[in-house]
C-alpha cells in the first residue's frame, strides 16, 4: 500500500527536473519519489544533460556500467563498475534517506570497490558515485543487520 503523500505531485515535477542544473535539492526530490513510488531513479541521463521532463515519469532500472551487491548487505558491499580513467578521483558517498551523510569511499581505479558497513546501522541508504564534477550513478542499498 502507498503512503498518502499530500505533496506527492510537487515531488515529481521538482524530480523530473535533472540534478545536473538543479543540484541536489532535485537529487532528493528523486530519491524521494523513486522510494514513494518504489522505483529505482535513472541518473545516467542527467549526466549527458537530457532529463525526462517531457516524459513525465522517472525510468526504472540504475545505470548498467555499476553493479552494487550483495543487497541487501550485512557487513559489506561491493560496488564494481568501469575504470577509473587517468588523472581522475571517484567517490562513493553514502546517504540515508533524510541526507545524512554516512560515509565517503574512495573508488578503487580497477572497477571494484569493497565498503565496509561495520559503523552503519540497518537502514536504506543511497550510494552516490561522482567524478567531482558529474554525478556518475545513483543506486540505493538496504542494510541488514
Amino acid at each position: 500500500m502507498r503512503p498518502i503523500i499530500r505533496n506527492r505531485d510537487k515531488i515529481l515535477a521538482i524530480a523530473k527536473q535533472c540534478p545536473k542544473k538543479g543540484g541536489a535539492a532535485i537529487y532528493w526530490a528523486r530519491a524521494w519519489y523513486a522510494t514513494l513510488e518504489g522505483v529505482e531513479v535513472q541518473e545516467e541521463d542527467c549526466v549527458i544533460g537530457r532529463s525526462n521532463e517531457s516524459s513525465g515519469s522517472l525510468a526504472a532500472a540504475s545505470s548498467p556500467e555499476f553493479k552494487l551487491y550483495p543487497n541487501p548487505a550485512t557487513t559489506a558491499f561491493n560496488l564494481a563498475g568501469p575504470a577509473v580513467p587517468d588523472g581522475e578521483n571517484w567517490t562513493i558517498s553514502m546517504y540515508s534517506g533524510i541526507g545524512q551523510l554516512m560515509g565517503s569511499f574512495n573508488y578503487s581505479v580497477d572497477g571494484r570497490t569493497d565498503i565496509p558497513l561495520l559503523e552503519i546501522p540497518t537502514g536504506i541508504y543511497w550510494c552516490k558515485v561522482s567524478n567531482g564534477k558529474v554525478l556518475l550513478s545513483v543506486q540505493k542499498i538496504s542494510i541488514v543487520k
